[in-house]
């Protein structure tokens, strides 16, 4: 339906990778409007760009891809642990855009940081590979539980959401 090289010329004019769930969207970013359509994010929340392409861009159809230098995700591969992306629910309930990006940046700022100090700790490397998993995977699961309480706090109209959806009674189970 967009034409080729409009789609192309798009990805000069937005770098930035959009979360694309339908056929209007997926017009909307071939066809260069996709500025408002939210940014697919990384493991640390940080916007997922497209990088350079073999030539002109513009006129390129291979965009290259360079491997993160990032201690933390390394740490992640060599222990094949591979955190998937965070829910667009929580507690059963659908969020909005705007609080699913915000509680990927909450986790993914948390779990940066986090896991940064880990595996920079003297002598992280050095130990066996499963205790270096038994130190990584509960950072993994604090930081998603984390956010999650702090985009509570933040959204009130999430917990009466919430609420509703649960016939107006929210117990401890469903608020941690």
């Amino acid at each position: 339906m967009v034409p080729t090289g409009l789609a192309q010329a798009s990805r000069v004019d937005d770098p930035i990778y959009r979360e694309i769930e339908g056929v209007i969207e997926n017009i909307k970013a071939r066809a260069g409007w996709s500025e408002g359509l939210p940014a697919k994010r990384n493991l640390y929340g940080e916007p997922i760009t497209r990088e350079g392409g073999v030539g002109p861009d513009i006129f390129s159809p291979i965009y290259m891809k360079t491997k993160p230098n990032d201690p933390g995700v390394k740490a992640l591969v060599e222990l094949d642990l591979y955190p998937g992306r965070l829910s667009k629910k929580l507690k059963g309930v659908e969020l909005t855009d705007h609080e699913y990006e915000r509680y990927q940046i909450l986790r993914g700022k948390a779990l940066k940081k986090q896991l940064h100090d880990l595996v920079q700790m003297p002598g992280f490397n050095d130990m066996p590979p499963g205790v270096r998993r038994d130190l990584i995977e509960p950072i993994l699961d604090n930081t998603r539980e984390a956010a999650q309480e702090t985009l509570l706090l933040m959204f009130p109209e999430l917990v009466i959401r919430m609420m509703e959806q649960y016939g107006g009674s929210l117990t401890e189970q469903y608020v941690q």
